[in-house]
Protein backbone atom coordinates (compact mmCIF):
# COMPACT_ATOMS: atom_id res chain seq x y z
CA UNK A 1 0.00 0.00 0.00
CA UNK A 2 1.48 3.29 -1.13
CA UNK A 3 2.51 5.65 1.65
CA UNK A 4 1.21 9.21 1.65
CA UNK A 5 3.63 12.07 1.15
CA UNK A 6 3.86 14.77 3.79
CA UNK A 7 1.94 17.17 1.57
CA UNK A 8 -0.83 14.62 0.95
CA UNK A 9 -1.10 13.89 4.67
CA UNK A 10 -1.48 17.60 5.43
CA UNK A 11 -3.98 18.14 2.59
CA UNK A 12 -6.19 15.24 3.64
CA UNK A 13 -5.90 16.14 7.33
CA UNK A 14 -7.32 19.63 6.80
CA UNK A 15 -9.82 18.68 4.07
CA UNK A 16 -12.68 17.91 6.54
CA UNK A 17 -12.38 21.48 7.84
CA UNK A 18 -12.70 22.93 4.33
CA UNK A 19 -15.28 20.62 2.72
CA UNK A 20 -18.68 20.17 4.34
CA UNK A 21 -19.92 16.62 4.78
CA UNK A 22 -23.71 16.57 4.90
CA UNK A 23 -23.97 12.89 5.80
CA UNK A 24 -21.73 9.85 6.23
CA UNK A 25 -23.49 6.72 5.00
CA UNK A 26 -22.24 3.30 3.97
CA UNK A 27 -24.53 1.02 1.99
CA UNK A 28 -23.50 -2.54 2.86
CA UNK A 29 -25.96 -4.64 0.88
CA UNK A 30 -24.82 -7.58 -1.18
CA UNK A 31 -24.45 -7.08 -4.91
CA UNK A 32 -27.76 -7.19 -6.83
CA UNK A 33 -29.75 -5.80 -3.90
CA UNK A 34 -29.93 -2.16 -4.99
CA UNK A 35 -26.51 -0.83 -3.97
CA UNK A 36 -26.24 0.96 -7.32
CA UNK A 37 -29.67 2.50 -6.82
CA UNK A 38 -28.69 3.77 -3.34
CA UNK A 39 -25.63 5.47 -4.79
CA UNK A 40 -27.64 7.04 -7.61
CA UNK A 41 -30.28 8.21 -5.16
CA UNK A 42 -27.63 10.46 -3.56
CA UNK A 43 -25.49 11.14 -6.63
CA UNK A 44 -27.11 14.37 -7.79
CA UNK A 45 -26.43 16.42 -4.63
CA UNK A 46 -23.89 14.47 -2.60
CA UNK A 47 -20.49 12.86 -3.00
CA UNK A 48 -21.66 9.34 -3.73
CA UNK A 49 -19.76 6.37 -5.10
CA UNK A 50 -20.65 2.86 -6.12
CA UNK A 51 -17.81 0.38 -5.60
CA UNK A 52 -15.30 3.22 -5.50
CA UNK A 53 -11.66 2.08 -5.41
CA UNK A 54 -12.89 -1.46 -6.05
CA UNK A 55 -9.54 -2.69 -7.34
CA UNK A 56 -7.71 -1.55 -4.23
CA UNK A 57 -10.41 -2.77 -1.85
CA UNK A 58 -10.38 -6.22 -3.45
CA UNK A 59 -6.63 -6.39 -2.87
CA UNK A 60 -7.12 -5.33 0.75
CA UNK A 61 -9.71 -8.06 1.33
CA UNK A 62 -7.44 -10.71 -0.10
CA UNK A 63 -4.40 -9.41 1.81
CA UNK A 64 -6.31 -9.48 5.10
CA UNK A 65 -7.49 -13.01 4.34
CA UNK A 66 -3.92 -14.08 3.55
CA UNK A 67 -2.59 -12.49 6.74
CA UNK A 68 -0.26 -10.13 4.86
CA UNK A 69 -2.10 -6.96 5.97
CA UNK A 70 -2.50 -6.19 9.66
CA UNK A 71 -5.54 -4.67 11.32
CA UNK A 72 -3.53 -1.52 12.01
CA UNK A 73 -2.57 -1.19 8.35
CA UNK A 74 -6.15 -1.71 7.29
CA UNK A 75 -7.38 1.00 9.67
CA UNK A 76 -4.67 3.32 8.36
CA UNK A 77 -5.73 2.84 4.76
CA UNK A 78 -9.47 3.19 5.43
CA UNK A 79 -8.93 6.31 7.54
CA UNK A 80 -6.90 8.13 4.91
CA UNK A 81 -9.17 6.92 2.11
CA UNK A 82 -12.04 8.55 3.97
CA UNK A 83 -10.07 11.75 4.40
CA UNK A 84 -9.16 11.76 0.70
CA UNK A 85 -12.69 11.19 -0.61
CA UNK A 86 -14.96 12.50 2.18
CA UNK A 87 -17.66 10.38 0.58
CA UNK A 88 -21.19 11.03 1.82
CA UNK A 89 -22.69 7.83 0.38
CA UNK A 90 -20.26 4.95 -0.06
CA UNK A 91 -22.24 2.10 -1.57
CA UNK A 92 -20.59 -1.26 -2.13
CA UNK A 93 -21.12 -4.89 -1.24
CA UNK A 94 -17.39 -4.99 -0.50
CA UNK A 95 -17.99 -2.84 2.58
CA UNK A 96 -19.22 -5.89 4.48
CA UNK A 97 -15.64 -7.17 4.62
CA UNK A 98 -14.56 -3.98 6.44
CA UNK A 99 -17.69 -3.53 8.53
CA UNK A 100 -16.19 -3.92 12.01
CA UNK A 101 -13.35 -1.54 11.18
CA UNK A 102 -15.64 1.06 9.59
CA UNK A 103 -18.07 0.86 12.51
CA UNK A 104 -15.36 1.52 15.09
CA UNK A 105 -13.25 3.92 13.04
CA UNK A 106 -16.13 6.27 12.17
CA UNK A 107 -18.54 6.35 15.13
CA UNK A 108 -20.71 9.00 13.45
CA UNK A 109 -21.18 6.95 10.27
CA UNK A 110 -24.45 5.14 9.61
CA UNK A 111 -25.16 2.07 7.53
CA UNK A 112 -27.92 1.01 5.16
CA UNK A 113 -28.47 -2.67 4.41
CA UNK A 114 -30.34 -3.23 1.17
CA UNK A 115 -32.07 -6.59 1.50
CA UNK A 116 -33.65 -8.62 -1.28
CA UNK A 117 -35.65 -11.82 -1.06
CA UNK A 118 -33.39 -14.83 -1.58
CA UNK A 119 -35.14 -16.21 -4.65
CA UNK A 120 -35.10 -13.07 -6.78
CA UNK A 121 -31.59 -12.21 -5.52
CA UNK A 122 -30.31 -15.66 -6.52
CA UNK A 123 -31.88 -15.42 -9.97
CA UNK A 124 -30.46 -11.92 -10.46
CA UNK A 125 -27.00 -12.92 -9.26
CA UNK A 126 -26.89 -15.91 -11.59
CA UNK A 127 -27.97 -13.73 -14.52
CA UNK A 128 -25.33 -11.16 -13.62
CA UNK A 129 -22.45 -13.62 -13.44
CA UNK A 130 -23.43 -15.29 -16.72
CA UNK A 131 -23.80 -11.95 -18.51
CA UNK A 132 -20.66 -10.44 -16.97
CA UNK A 133 -18.23 -13.29 -16.21
CA UNK A 134 -15.70 -12.27 -13.50
CA UNK A 135 -12.89 -13.53 -15.72
CA UNK A 136 -13.82 -10.88 -18.31
CA UNK A 137 -13.02 -7.99 -15.95
CA UNK A 138 -9.88 -6.46 -17.49
CA UNK A 139 -8.88 -4.52 -14.37
CA UNK A 140 -8.83 -6.97 -11.50
CA UNK A 141 -8.62 -10.68 -10.76
CA UNK A 142 -12.27 -10.74 -9.78
CA UNK A 143 -12.55 -14.50 -10.24
CA UNK A 144 -10.13 -15.05 -7.36
CA UNK A 145 -12.16 -12.77 -5.12
CA UNK A 146 -15.42 -14.46 -6.10
CA UNK A 147 -13.96 -17.87 -5.21
CA UNK A 148 -12.93 -16.44 -1.83
CA UNK A 149 -16.22 -14.64 -1.24
CA UNK A 150 -18.33 -17.71 -1.99
CA UNK A 151 -15.87 -20.02 -0.21
CA UNK A 152 -15.44 -22.11 -3.34
CA UNK A 153 -12.88 -24.92 -3.21
CA UNK A 154 -13.95 -26.98 -6.18
CA UNK A 155 -16.60 -29.08 -4.44
CA UNK A 156 -18.69 -31.32 -6.72
CA UNK A 157 -22.17 -30.20 -7.74
CA UNK A 158 -25.16 -32.26 -6.57
CA UNK A 159 -27.00 -34.10 -9.38
CA UNK A 160 -29.87 -31.59 -9.07
CA UNK A 161 -27.50 -28.75 -10.00
CA UNK A 162 -26.02 -29.97 -13.29
CA UNK A 163 -27.14 -26.75 -15.01
CA UNK A 164 -25.00 -24.74 -12.58
CA UNK A 165 -22.04 -27.02 -13.21
CA UNK A 166 -22.46 -26.74 -16.96
CA UNK A 167 -22.52 -22.95 -16.76
CA UNK A 168 -19.45 -22.83 -14.49
CA UNK A 169 -21.42 -21.46 -11.52
CA UNK A 170 -21.07 -22.22 -7.83
CA UNK A 171 -23.46 -24.53 -6.02
CA UNK A 172 -26.62 -23.26 -4.35
CA UNK A 173 -25.02 -24.00 -0.98
CA UNK A 174 -22.19 -21.58 -1.79
CA UNK A 175 -24.43 -18.83 -3.11
CA UNK A 176 -27.05 -19.00 -0.38
CA UNK A 177 -24.78 -19.58 2.62
CA UNK A 178 -22.68 -16.56 1.61
CA UNK A 179 -25.77 -14.41 1.13
CA UNK A 180 -27.03 -15.43 4.56
CA UNK A 181 -23.62 -14.73 6.12
CA UNK A 182 -23.47 -11.31 4.49
CA UNK A 183 -26.84 -10.19 5.83
CA UNK A 184 -26.47 -11.72 9.29
CA UNK A 185 -23.06 -10.04 9.56
CA UNK A 186 -24.68 -6.67 8.94
CA UNK A 187 -27.64 -7.28 11.23
CA UNK A 188 -25.53 -8.68 14.08
CA UNK A 189 -22.62 -6.22 13.97
CA UNK A 190 -24.38 -2.87 14.20
CA UNK A 191 -26.53 -1.21 16.87
CA UNK A 192 -30.03 -0.56 15.63
CA UNK A 193 -29.63 3.20 15.79
CA UNK A 194 -26.81 3.00 13.24
CA UNK A 195 -28.47 0.55 10.83
CA UNK A 196 -31.38 1.01 8.45
CA UNK A 197 -32.69 -2.03 6.58
CA UNK A 198 -34.35 -1.25 3.25
CA UNK A 199 -35.95 -3.98 1.18
CA UNK A 200 -34.82 -3.69 -2.43
CA UNK A 201 -38.28 -3.38 -3.94
CA UNK A 202 -39.13 -0.58 -1.49
CA UNK A 203 -36.15 1.73 -2.09
CA UNK A 204 -38.21 4.39 -3.84
CA UNK A 205 -41.12 4.34 -1.40
CA UNK A 206 -38.67 4.31 1.53
CA UNK A 207 -36.87 7.42 0.28
CA UNK A 208 -38.32 9.43 3.17
CA UNK A 209 -36.93 6.99 5.74
CA UNK A 210 -33.60 6.94 3.94
CA UNK A 211 -33.39 10.75 3.92
CA UNK A 212 -34.35 11.01 7.59
CA UNK A 213 -31.82 8.35 8.55
CA UNK A 214 -29.08 10.14 6.59
CA UNK A 215 -30.12 13.51 8.00
CA UNK A 216 -30.69 15.14 4.61
CA UNK A 217 -33.79 16.74 3.02
CA UNK A 218 -35.92 14.34 1.01
CA UNK A 219 -36.04 16.76 -1.93
CA UNK A 220 -32.28 16.44 -2.37
CA UNK A 221 -32.57 12.75 -3.28
CA UNK A 222 -33.05 11.76 -6.92
CA UNK A 223 -36.12 9.52 -6.82
CA UNK A 224 -35.97 8.94 -10.56
CA UNK A 225 -32.77 6.96 -10.01
CA UNK A 226 -34.23 4.68 -7.34
CA UNK A 227 -34.09 1.65 -9.61
CA UNK A 228 -30.76 1.76 -11.44
CA UNK A 229 -28.71 -0.89 -13.17
CA UNK A 230 -31.45 -3.31 -14.29
CA UNK A 231 -30.59 -6.85 -15.34
CA UNK A 232 -28.63 -7.04 -18.59
CA UNK A 233 -30.09 -10.41 -19.56
CA UNK A 234 -32.22 -13.20 -18.13
CA UNK A 235 -31.28 -16.85 -18.47
CA UNK A 236 -33.92 -18.56 -16.30
CA UNK A 237 -31.35 -20.80 -14.64
CA UNK A 238 -33.54 -21.62 -11.66
CA UNK A 239 -36.38 -22.48 -14.00
CA UNK A 240 -34.21 -25.34 -15.26
CA UNK A 241 -33.97 -26.81 -11.76
CA UNK A 242 -36.49 -28.61 -9.58
CA UNK A 243 -38.55 -25.92 -7.82
CA UNK A 244 -38.94 -27.83 -4.56
CA UNK A 245 -35.20 -28.49 -4.42
CA UNK A 246 -34.41 -24.79 -4.86
CA UNK A 247 -36.97 -23.74 -2.24
CA UNK A 248 -35.60 -26.31 0.23
CA UNK A 249 -32.11 -24.86 -0.22
CA UNK A 250 -33.44 -21.35 0.36
CA UNK A 251 -35.18 -22.44 3.57
CA UNK A 252 -32.05 -24.29 4.71
CA UNK A 253 -29.75 -21.30 4.40
CA UNK A 254 -32.01 -18.25 4.49
CA UNK A 255 -35.13 -19.39 6.32
CA UNK A 256 -34.75 -17.03 9.32
CA UNK A 257 -33.99 -14.06 7.06
CA UNK A 258 -36.97 -14.76 4.87
CA UNK A 259 -39.29 -15.36 7.83
CA UNK A 260 -38.38 -12.01 9.38
CA UNK A 261 -38.13 -9.77 6.32
CA UNK A 262 -40.20 -11.50 3.61
CA UNK A 263 -42.88 -13.55 5.40
CA UNK A 264 -45.36 -13.17 2.53
CA UNK A 265 -42.87 -14.64 0.08
CA UNK A 266 -42.12 -17.54 2.39
CA UNK A 267 -45.82 -18.29 2.85
CA UNK A 268 -46.28 -18.22 -0.92
CA UNK A 269 -43.41 -20.69 -1.37
CA UNK A 270 -44.77 -22.97 1.32
CA UNK A 271 -48.22 -23.01 -0.27
CA UNK A 272 -46.82 -23.83 -3.69
CA UNK A 273 -48.44 -20.75 -5.20
CA UNK A 274 -46.72 -19.42 -8.33
CA UNK A 275 -44.38 -16.49 -7.90
CA UNK A 276 -45.80 -13.49 -9.73
CA UNK A 277 -43.36 -10.87 -8.48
Amino acid sequence: MKNLTGFQTLKYAIKPFLVKRHCHIYCIGHGKTGTHSLSDLFQRNYRATHEGDAEVLLDLIMDVAAGTLSAVELRHYLFWRDRRLLTEMDSSGLNIHFLDTLRDLFPQARFILTLRDCHSWLESQLNHIIARPPANNPRVDYSRFQDFHYRWQGEPHPPEETVLERLGLYTLDHFLSTYAWHNHKALDSLPRERLLVVRTHEIRQDAGRIAAFAGVPLQTLDLERAHSYPAKARFDVLGQMDRDYVEDKIRQHCGPLMAEWFPDFLEKANSGAPDTT
